[in-house]
């Protein structure tokens, strides 16, 4: 029984020795010659391997590779890349928002810069640069929050800080931008102006998210501003994204009052030409785009004693005042421990039908309401003792606490058609009168203004 195996030669040359024959030489040598550039071939495909899996390695593992940076692009507003733009080898790309002074993250000296972006995930180091009065210095960009990463989100809500070492009396004029290089930029045209917030003593603001799409009737709108004011509300912030003609006409007017502050809005990145509609949005990225907002209010609202972070179909209603600012002073000022108050919710669904058919406004129409529920509850937060919030939540500083309201005392009215996630549109219901003792001033309010809008 042979054990190892043998090449034979060519049946002619059989019984004659290898040695001896110079065909038989070159038969040799010709077989070693095969059997190396199979070994090379082999060898060649192993090493392929092993480059490809450190690759992956090190892009998993996060770790910064020279050749990673060169590939890093800074977008700033309203120049953001939202639809594909093929790029011939990978790029990372941060989109840049604004930047805004930070009011309670004052370090001991100089100041701290707040960036809000979007960005893809593993992004390299980048750097601040800044400019102010022909002087440019630059820091480290350190990301200091978040929004929550969950399955395969592509593009993420940030912050990011960048100490300047000038006080925040002297930051007037300053402007920022951030760069993946070590030199910073000459051009004028990358550097954003830094916002810095209004300090409003006793005031109240609501942080109303992202206005999008076709979904806004715009005589309800005028209604829910005006209700808004009524109550004391003293500033309301939202986020553009392509609205109708009739609702941009009443966010401009209050605009021009000074009631609101509007900006803006495009989502960039993967996946490329989402938006906020049903046909539009895309799940595993919807609490990105949608809290994005809530990063911005943090910043430029933090100057305002209360922020409340509702919708605009909904109203925070105290029970006992026509004033939602005595009763948040009764709320938070005995406790300098408590950040944010959090609220039940009644649910005036249109499904329901109307309890006053001829009522002259919506919300005096629709008064059957499910009795409170812990459902989409929302909250009030104290921008000088929370930190960073989500549409339900917010987070407070160390040492801080949360609280619910009694809905005795104060509840959300959710204006809305049946949610989504009801078995059935026929829950117990009541009849909620509470919103009509405001009925004789707000009526005549709505009417004035939809007459100067033409609507």
């Amino acid at each position: 029984m042979v054990s190892s195996f043998q090449i034979l030669p060519p049946r002619s040359l059989r019984g004659h020795s290898l040695q001896s024959s110079p065909d038989c030489q070159s038969w040799a040598s010709l077989m070693k010659s095969v059997m190396a550039a199979r070994y090379c071939k082999q060898l060649f495909i192993v090493c392929i391997i092993i480059l490809v899996t450190f690759l992956l390695y090190a892009w998993r593992a996060d770790l910064t590779i020279a050749q990673v940076s060169l590939f890093v692009k800074v977008e700033f507003f309203s120049d953001w890349t939202t639809a594909d733009p093929h790029d011939p080898v990978p790029v990372q790309r941060v989109y840049v928002y604004f930047a805004t002074l930070a009011l309670q993250h004052t370090p001991p000296t100089g100041s701290h810069i707040r960036i809000t972006a979007f960005q893809e995930q593993r992004v390299a180091q980048l750097r601040c640069c800044f400019r102010h009065h022909g002087n440019d210095t630059s820091a480290p960009a350190l990301v200091v929050h978040t929004l929550k990463v969950e399955n395969k989100q592509e593009v993420l809500g940030v912050v990011y800080q960048c100490h300047v070492p000038i006080s925040p009396q002297n930051l007037t004029g300053i402007r920022v931008t951030m760069t993946p290089d070590s030199a910073c930029p000459v051009e004028d045209v990358y550097y954003l102006p830094v916002y810095i917030p209004e300090v409003v003593k006793g005031g109240l603001a609501i942080c109303g998210k992202v206005a999008f799409g076709g979904l806004l009737d715009p005589v309800k709108l005028v209604e829910w501003f005006e209700m808004q004011k009524l109550l004391g509300v003293d500033k309301i912030q939202i986020l553009d994204f392509d609205n109708s003609v009739n609702v941009k006409k009443v966010f401009q007017y209050y605009q021009e009052t000074g009631l609101l502050a509007m900006f803006p809005l495009k989502l960039p990145g993967r996946p490329w030409g989402r938006g906020f509609t049903d046909k539009t949005r895309v799940l595993y990225q919807l609490a990105q785009d949608e809290d994005f907002s809530i990063l911005e209010c943090r910043l430029r609202l933090a100057g305002y004693d209360y922020v409340m972070g509702i919708d605009m179909d909904e109203i925070i209603l105290p029970r006992n005042t026509m004033s939602l600012k005595p009763y948040f002073q009764k709320i938070f000022g005995p406790n300098p421990r408590l950040a944010a108050v959090y609220f039940h919710v009644q649910f005036f669904v249109e499904e329901f039908g109307p309890e006053d058919k001829d009522a002259p406004l919506h919300v005096l129409r629709y008064l059957k309401s499910t009795p409170a529920r812990w459902e989409c509850q929302k909250y009030t937060y104290m921008p000088a003792r929370a930190d960073q919030g989500s549409t339900h939540s917010i987070s407070p500083f160390p040492g801080f606490t949360t609280t619910r309201a009694s809905p005795r005392e104060a509840v959300i009215h959710h204006y809305r058609h049946c949610p989504q996630g009801w078995s059935q549109c026929t829950p117990p219901h009541i009849t909620e009168r509470s919103v009509t003792r405001f009925q004789d001033e707000l009526v005549p309010r709505v009417k004035e203004v939809l007459s100067k809008l033409g609507f």
